[in-house]
């Protein structure tokens, strides 16, 4: 792990905050005969050139270091909230909180990404539904029902007894009799 890491991937590698580490670097770089020296980039003489020519630069730090310095207890640390004092119980109660919350919304999302999809399938389904019943409505209609004639109340009576009376055989006229 002699790898160098810039301060805010060492903070994601260690869970130690930005101002820490920025802390335990400024110790190291103000004793320029600091065993751990070594450890940092860019080097003495680096860093005296670039001041001298107005260059911005950044501090790496190495692996070895950061396992050194921050390694299980880092780790143990940013999980706990032991950086926040007496309310650091209170902060990791919420960071598991918020984490849950978290992977509910995922489980909630890949629901409602379903149920859209059975609603759209359910639609076509409905749609293909309302184009059957058009046609078979098409192929069923009903002719415009004839509307009856208006009879006076006497002669309905007298059509109703003719309709509904056994009906005689039509009497043959003579010429109907002769020829027979």
């Amino acid at each position: 792990m002699s790898d160098f890491h810039s301060i805010r991937e060492a903070t994601q590698v260690t869970g130690v905050s930005v101002t820490t580490l920025r802390r335990f670097i400024r110790a190291i770089v103000a004793d320029e005969g600091h065993p751990d020296r070594e450890h940092l980039l860019p080097t003495v003489e680096d860093v005296r050139r670039m001041k001298a020519a107005g260059e911005q630069f950044t501090w790496k730090i190495s692996g070895e270091l950061l396992q050194r310095e921050y390694g299980e207890r880092a780790r143990s640390k940013a999980s706990s909230g032991e950086d926040f004092g007496p309310l650091g119980e209170v902060v990791a109660l919420l960071r598991d909180q918020l984490q849950s919350a978290d992977e509910q919304l995922k489980v909630k999302d890949q629901q409602i990404a379903s149920q859209v999809e059975i609603i759209h399938s359910l639609n076509e389904r409905i749609h293909e539904g309302n184009v059957l019943m058009a046609t078979v409505q098409k192929q069923l209609a009903l002719a415009e029902p004839v509307k009856p004639q208006s009879v006076s109340p006497a002669k309905s009576a007298k059509t109703v007894e003719q309709q509904f009376a056994p009906k005689r055989p039509k009497r043959k006229g003579l010429i109907a009799r002769l020829f027979r």
